[in-house]
């Protein structure tokens, strides 16, 4: 992660388990107080930085949004960092959904392609509870996570959110 830590911008507890209604507030909150438009009479330069922390308000929201990229930011990483998985299980699985999917786009089966893609939101969603896991420990002011593991994971739903995101597409190749 470059730039500040979203968590300091944000002024929230440094945590995996954070409630979307908390950090939504403290966006709001801190987007208002460093809006540009407030300095609308202010000095190039005032106006100038006003729009560099309202960015890096905005950035931080995006990094804690998502359950990744929050986990990513805790473990000080970055999607670059992701391993490349070479379980040959999990390889083969990769290759048997990519080539469901194209079977199922092929017959042009929509409710098919919709039952696909829940079933790569359900994976996101059992690995999002195995990395709460993970932190679940630090976040109580415990022991260190295994950034390994994390990764790990991270890595895993990376594949399953590029599935979605390709299932998401739908025959047409559109969004």
């Amino acid at each position: 992660m470059t730039g500040p830590d979203p968590f300091v911008v944000l002024g929230l507890p440094r945590r995996f388990a954070l409630e979307p209604a908390e950090l939504d507030r403290r966006w709001r909150a801190c987007a208002r107080e460093v809006h540009p438009d407030r300095l609308a009479r202010a000095t190039p330069a005032d106006r100038a930085r006003a729009e560099a922390a309202a960015t890096q308000v905005n950035d931080a929201r995006r990094l804690l949004a998502g359950w990744t990229e929050r986990a990513l930011v805790l473990v000080s990483a970055t999607a670059a960092d992701l391993p490349h998985l070479a379980d040959p299980a999990f390889l083969a699985a990769q290759l048997d959904a990519r080539e469901a999917l194209a079977a199922l786009r092929g017959v042009g089966d929509a409710a098919g392609e919709e039952r696909f893609a829940a079933g790569a939101r359900a994976a996101l969603a059992a690995l999002e509870r195995e990395v709460a896991g993970l932190f679940g420990a630090q976040d109580a002011g415990g022991a260190a996570v295994d950034r390994d593991a994390v990764l790990d994971r991270l890595a895993r739903a990376r594949f399953h959110q590029a599935l979605l995101a390709e299932a998401g597409r739908g025959s047409t190749g559109s969004p």
